[in-house]
């Protein structure tokens, strides 16, 4: 290709390790299956009509990444770890990674907790030169006074809320997350949603440069339980 930039463009229907073709290349595009209208949006985005990207839905691992585990052990704990939440290794795009034409920076606040609920506001800025879309992710994250203290897997992060919007050149905009204290539990070694009294953090991400995170203090001790196998049977008695 000479001196002219490189664009790697993946259609495919799930993940893939594509360690040897970044040398070459400027900017990665995973369009995944676009489907019937997907050409046509993927043209406008590439000649720049369209500055409305995504983020990586999944963790993208390297080409060793088969060799470190059994493949055919689908516990998320077994080292290395599956997914973003469990994952102990560098992966080669983290989950919720992406980028766009233009830069943001975000910033937020925690409002007054309302029963059952955590809220939170945040205002995101382009900062850049064009306009343009961006996701602001909300993940969850047990402090480490909780979280030595519990026997079961506990994830490093989950994600817990998301939203997107679309600001002109220097505009800025308000998000506003209301997250119910049962996002906050987490699956237990009995299999149901345990909400633990302490701290927590609430990080906010973007997929590319700084995270905010704040703490939230929970007081209350919830249990929701699932409906497990060994009840199925009984439903229909």
């Amino acid at each position: 290709a000479g001196a002219k930039a490189v664009v790697l463009l993946l259609c495919n229907g799930g993940a893939l390790s594509f360690d040897s073709l970044l040398e070459p290349v400027a900017a990665v595009i995973e369009a995944f299956n676009p489907a019937q209208h997907g050409p046509r949006a993927l043209a406008d985005l590439l000649f720049g009509l369209e500055n409305r990207w995504g983020k990586l839905p999944i963790t993208i691992y390297g080409e060793n990444y088969s060799k470190e585990l059994d493949i055919k052990d689908m516990s998320f704990t077994t080292a290395p770890g599956r997914s973003y939440r469990y994952y102990t290794g560098t992966p080669l795009y983290r989950f919720g990674d992406g980028m766009s034409y233009t830069s943001f920076a975000h910033n937020c606040s925690t409002t007054a907790l309302t029963v059952g609920f955590a809220n939170f506001t945040c205002t995101v800025k382009n900062t850049g030169a064009r306009e343009g879309d961006e996701v602001l992710q909300v993940y969850h994250r047990l402090s480490d006074s909780i979280r030595s203290g519990l026997s079961h897997p506990v994830p490093f992060r989950r994600l817990i809320a998301f939203d997107r919007l679309s600001l002109a050149r220097a505009a800025q905009g308000q998000l506003f997350f209301s997250i119910p204290m049962k996002s906050f539990a987490l699956t237990n070694a009995d299999g149901d949603y345990e909400l633990y009294p302490g701290k927590h953090h609430v990080i906010f991400s973007r997929g590319l440069g700084h995270e905010l995170s704040l703490e939230v203090e929970i007081n209350q001790h919830e249990l929701h339980r699932n409906l497990h196998p060994e009840t199925w049977s009984s439903m229909y008695i």
